[in-house]
């Protein structure tokens, strides 16, 4: 094993913990954990080692990650120079074996005669029906005249635009220009929220046709499997400790969860459905010398309420756990959206409400993944919407009052 790491190139990667964050009326000492969910690429050498601690007035976390380089098997590699060999592509043809990992893909650098490609394999977090849904709408999608790029799966010579492999379906997708966007530069804030309204534009003309299979954003708590049901969550279903403190912290989601779920079968159904990206974050868009490059990972894309890819830039960009007056990134983001759309009033009311249930979307994808489940994640990422729910109380309607003075109708 020390021998295949020396080959690999051995990379230490120090995450810097997050700020510090108040945690309201929480009880004092959680615990501390290892370990990390494995990768869905058991060839990609990954190992890391989580510690939390929640006191009663912050949570702290660190990780400390070792990266074994991702690579592909030479093996795999074959299989993938197959798949590829069904496309029109100049020789010579390349493909880099060092991987980006997502959590649902895996991301290869094609390089051909001509130019620079894309070679993306999904995991089975999604069946093919939806893979190809999303390949679809991105094809539709390039028909509008948009400021930025898209990842446009290219067809082979035979009209395909999935390809089976054993690691995974595969697509051929364009080098997007950019890099992912800085969501403390408040330029760039501004140029995602415009690029995000034109986006809107485009995808509202387009037929709002249900995603097939079971869609995170279209089943909400009805997502995990029974033996999960978020309602009814217990500290051992995820391997946490039963004592008093994870006691607490889980009675609290159970009512946080119980409200949202209220919410999703009442008031949420009201509100207007447009085929929406779900997950405008800095993570899946480029940018380049300041403005928006690209938006990338349509595949959680399907019918929803504008106002939820709305309240998902916004927490991504405001940062409120870091960020205790995030006003001039809000700011921002009002100052780009009003560029192309306006919100209703209805819309603005439900802001809130809306940027608490974003906030519980991904324990609801990690609870209805089948995969293990890091309990320290989770505790983590409860005590974070703890802290996002306290903030809302206070500060949701001054949030609502600034989005309806900028993007009212």
């Amino acid at each position: 094993m020390d021998g295949a790491n020396k080959e690999l190139g051995e990379k230490l990667v120090i995450r810097k913990p997050p700020a510090s964050r108040p945690i309201p009326s929480f009880p004092a000492a959680f615990f501390s954990a290892a370990g990390s969910e494995p990768s869905v690429y058991q060839r990609v050498l990954r190992r890391a080692i989580w510690t939390v601690s929640t006191y009663r007035d912050r949570i702290e976390s660190r990780c400390r990650e070792i990266t074994l380089e991702p690579a592909v098997d030479p093996i795999d590699l074959d299989s993938l120079y197959a798949a590829l060999a069904r496309y029109d592509l100049p020789a010579p043809l390349d493909i880099e074996p060092r991987a980006e990992q997502g959590v649902n893909n895996l991301n290869l650098r094609i390089r051909t005669g001509a130019e620079i490609l894309r070679c993306k394999v999904f995991s089975d977090a999604h069946p093919e029906e939806a893979l190809r849904y999303e390949q679809l709408l991105l094809q539709a999608l390039a028909q509008s005249d948009l400021s930025f790029a898209l990842p446009v799966p290219l067809a082979d010579r035979h009209g395909e635009i999935l390809q089976p492999t054993p690691l995974g379906w595969l697509a051929l997708i364009p080098d997007l220009p950019g890099s992912n966007l800085d969501p403390s530069d408040l330029e760039q804030i501004e140029s995602l929220d415009a690029t995000l309204s034109e986006l809107h534009v485009a995808l509202a003309k387009l037929p709002t046709t249900p995603r097939p299979g079971r869609a995170l954003f279209q089943e909400f708590f009805r997502f995990p499997p029974a033996l999960r049901d978020p309602l009814l969550l217990t500290p051992a279903q995820i391997g946490a400790p039963d004592t008093a403190a994870t006691c607490d912290l889980f009675a609290w989601w159970h009512q946080e969860a119980t409200r949202l779920a209220a919410f999703v079968d009442g008031p949420y159904c009201q509100l207007p459905l447009q085929l929406c990206h779900n997950d405008p974050a800095p993570y899946n868009v480029l940018a380049r010398s300041g403005q928006v490059s690209g938006f990338i990972d349509f595949e959680f894309a399907c019918p929803a309420p504008r106002g939820l890819d709305i309240v998902m830039a916004l927490r991504m960009t405001m940062r409120i756990w870091e960020q205790p007056a995030p006003w001039a990134s809000a700011e921002a983001f009002c100052r780009g959206y009003q560029r192309v759309a306006r919100l209703s009033e209805a819309e603005v009311a439900q802001l809130p409400e809306l940027f608490r249930l974003r906030g519980a979307m991904g324990t609801l994808w990690a609870l209805g993944r089948n995969v293990p489940i890091d309990p320290a994640r989770m505790v983590e990422h409860l005590g974070y919407l703890c802290n996002a729910a306290a903030w809302l109380d206070q500060q949701g309607s001054r949030l609502a009052d600034l989005v309806a003075h900028h993007l009212g109708a």
